[in-house]
């Protein structure tokens, strides 16, 4: 199946930044991000995803990506780690939460390991809470932490008594 794609791109005798843009582009024009998979109805996963279904979340990108830059002759490798896009006002500073969570490529190319991300830019967008809740479960959590720290700080004040006494009923 990706030696098939690979010849479909020719992507045979290109430059290295020319594979990944033609890999990248053929994720873009054929497929999209989606949350949820339907049934996998052929053998592989990969190739259910890429023959199939073509919908399929952060993993399905990288991991047929990384296969189809391998296949070309390009060494590539599979990252994980986290897409960091959120701000919170309230705290001035950036909130990692476990949806943020992505798997993106490696690919060497020109001599160094640079980015290749072909999941739809639209995997942000379908990941945020719809629920609207958030912001009352952020201010909670925000809560709870700040008076765990004057808790469980050593330098205690006469206030900090006074709040958990009054705050704590």
């Amino acid at each position: 199946v990706l030696s098939k794609i690979a010849g479909d791109l020719d992507l045979k005798g290109k430059s290295p930044r020319e594979v990944v843009q033609a890999v990248t582009r053929y994720f873009s024009d054929n497929f999209h991000y989606s949350t949820y998979t339907k049934k996998v109805e052929l053998k592989d996963p990969i190739q259910d995803f890429l023959l199939r279904s073509r919908s399929g979340h952060c993993e399905y990108f990288a991991t047929a990506t990384v296969l189809l830059l391998r296949t070309a002759g390009l060494p590539a490798r599979y990252a994980t780690g986290y897409s960091v896009q959120e701000f919170s006002p309230l705290e001035k500073t950036y909130i990692v939460r476990s949806k943020h969570a992505h798997a993106w490529t490696l690919a060497f190319v020109d001599g160094a390991w640079s980015d290749v991300d072909t999941t739809p830019s639209s995997w942000f967008d379908a990941e945020k809470d719809s629920s609207g809740l958030t912001a009352v479960t952020d201010l909670w959590s925000w809560l709870v932490f700040k008076v765990s720290g004057m808790v469980w700080s050593d330098q205690k004040s006469r206030f900090t008594y006074y709040f958990l006494w009054i705050a704590l009923p």
